[in-house]
């Protein structure tokens, strides 16, 4: 029987309807940062884990006595790691990629380590380097293993925390041995192709096409090589991991704009002001204290400068809070960093991870985002995670798609609007224990748009309170909790070194 052209173009279009919706379905991606996994909850398992591959831990894990969620102030155990990873993947079925902010392995990872090897009368990571470095080796091929295992299809993306390292927080060695386990594990995840893996296993920063995305490129950095708080304690004193990595940008960059690609950026520690080691210092009369190296932070913002029309947005971790950075120079605002909140609720946060979209409602034309978070925690002995939609950023604060305007828009109104500022107060720890009071509030609202010392001054103290102030040289570390980790560069011995995050 033969049909008509009008009776064929109906047919045809019957046929692919059932496709259509899933052709035209707005770009969706994953963002979770922060798990600061602690394999060391329930110390009875440390032996078993110590002998068993990383594939057997899930097994191992399940049969343990710790069967509640990591209580407030604590990093993630195994019953909240597998909570969040299941209900992310239960939320986006099938994202066009996953990106991870940082910080796989706890913080305290050398004590803790030495701790549950002692109750379990096996040598310390003194007595047995070999076995400690297995140990985190496994911990980081376990928490890879969760999130592949979740996500069987889609490209992921990773960076390195400030606690992710043999030698101790914030002290990565460049081009040591674990960058070299982590080039391993990672790059087939990423789509490096074998023996391509350099930059990887060097410093820890790579670059990928990145998937759903037209002629879009994901620039990976390595921040920890960047922030004020480094040491390459465990390295030689001739390296310089920064300046190698930031020559490694302004290269990848060049290239991209001469491909006609854009640009999105991952990174953990994001480049700006310290919220919180501002609120410390200000205390003591001290400056501002800068997120990352001041050559270094200049350094990126004239490359923002000059790829401003390659570079679309930055997502960072580390802090544990919801929260945005617009990188400026010379009063232009040039990129947006967007950062994630934690899994991990040892800052008082609630354990939370975010769903991005383009495309997005018609109020939301752009990138939009919504953030998930564990909300039954008031009852610490629940096992039973109920997750739920904490807000829409397009929806709660009304002022357009998530980029450098509307978060310019947001600093300002966090400047005028009660209401505002309610909300933004509420979210940042994504409704976990309160961070800031009316009289720190400014501070964490200078730090979104100001980069440098002088510019967050002038807009907290006014300009004339900035100009008579004298602050004291900010020398030193600020840190929530005072952790202390570290360990020595030859032996990997306990030395003394506070962390913020």
């Amino acid at each position: 029987m033969r049909l008509s052209l009008r009776a064929a173009l109906l047919y045809l279009l019957l046929f692919l309807c059932p496709v259509l919706p899933a052709m035209a379905e707005a770009p969706k991606f994953l963002v979770i940062t922060d798990i600061h996994f602690d394999p060391f909850a329930d110390d009875q398992l440390f032996a078993d884990l110590q002998e068993s591959p990383a594939a057997e831990w899930p097994s191992i894990f399940k049969k343990g006595a710790e069967k509640d969620f990591s209580p407030r102030y604590a990093d993630s155990n195994f019953a909240l790691l597998e909570s969040s990873i299941d209900d992310a993947a239960g939320r986006i079925r099938r994202p066009d990629f996953v990106l991870y902010g940082g910080d796989f392995l706890a913080h305290k990872w050398v004590k803790k380590y030495d701790n549950a090897a002692e109750k379990a009368r096996l040598p310390s990571h003194l007595e047995d380097s070999a076995a400690y470095r297995a140990f985190t080796t496994k911990t980081l091929e376990f928490v890879t293993g969760m999130l592949r295992q979740s996500f069987p299809k889609a490209p992921l993306f990773a960076t390195l925390g400030n606690n992710d390292s043999f030698c101790g927080d914030y002290q990565l060695e460049p081009n040591g041995k674990f960058l070299g386990q982590f080039a391993r594990i990672w790059a087939p995840l990423i789509g490096i192709p074998r023996g391509r893996e350099k930059s990887l296993a060097q410093g820890g920063y790579y670059s990928a096409p990145l998937s759903g995305l037209e002629r879009t490129r994901l620039v990976v950095l390595n921040t920890v090589f960047f922030s004020s708080d480094y040491e390459n304690s465990c390295g030689c004193s001739t390296q310089t991991p920064a300046l190698d990595e930031l020559r490694w940008l302004a290269d990848t960059l060049r290239n991209a704009a001469r491909k006609g690609e854009n640009v999105w950026l991952l990174m953990h520690i994001p480049p700006g002001i310290s919220s919180y080691g501002t609120e410390q210092s200000f205390k003591r009369k001290g400056c501002a204290v800068n997120a990352w190296q001041r050559e270094l932070t200049s350094g990126f913002a004239k490359l923002a400068a000059r790829y401003r029309g390659r570079l679309r947005i930055a997502f960072a971790g580390h802090t544990h809070m919801d929260d945005y950075r617009v990188i400026r120079l010379e009063d232009r605002a040039l990129l947006l960093t967007k950062i994630a909140p934690a899994i991990s609720r040892i800052f008082g946060n609630d354990p939370s991870y975010q769903v991005c979209s383009l495309g997005g409602p018609p109020k939301a034309k752009g990138l939009d985002f919504e953030t998930f978070r564990l909300a039954n925690l008031s009852k610490e002995k629940s096992t039973d995670g109920v997750w739920e939609k904490e807000y829409d950023f397009s929806d709660a604060y009304e002022l357009g798609p998530l980029g450098i305007e509307s978060v310019m828009d947001l600093a300002q109104a966090l400047a005028n609007d009660p209401n505002t500022r309610d909300l933004y107060t509420k979210y940042y720890p994504v409704e976990g224990e309160p961070q800031f009071d009316k009289d720190t509030f400014d501070i964490y609202r200078c730090a979104i748009r100001n980069l440098t010392s002088p510019e967050i001054d002038r807009c907290y103290f006014g300009e004339e309170r900035q100009a008579a102030r004298a602050c004291r040289s900010s020398v030193g570390r600020y840190h929530r909790l005072q952790l202390r980790s570290g360990v020595n560069p030859k032996v990997l011995s306990a030395v003394p070194h506070r962390t913020m995050h």
